[in-house]
């Protein structure tokens, strides 16, 4: 999920990702997704967070985070409030 005005996931290039704990499921589903865009995973930042996708939800909404990785039904409301779905990795 993404700020309204991303709209491809190679504008995520130079962005801040919310992820979830180093080596956690958030964490490394963006820095597939980066790949999957052609993005270098190691050089996008992909910032550690505590908490789950309601956290990760948060930092986008409150502008800390330009993206997040979410998982059902959070991906459902990010939609719903106008975010962007650059991708659905296929796990919840």
């Amino acid at each position: 999920m993404a700020k309204k005005e991303i709209r491809d996931g190679r504008d995520l290039k130079g962005r801040k990702i919310a992820g979830s704990s180093p080596g956690g499921s958030a964490t490394l589903l963006a820095k597939f997704a980066m790949k999957h865009f052609g993005l270098d995973a190691d050089r996008v930042s992909i910032m550690p967070m505590g908490g789950g996708d309601a956290s990760r939800l948060a930092a986008l909404e409150s502008g800390v985070a330009d993206a997040t990785i979410l998982g059902i039904p959070f991906n459902i409301y990010a939609v719903e409030k106008g975010y962007s779905e650059l991708m659905f990795s296929g796990i919840s």
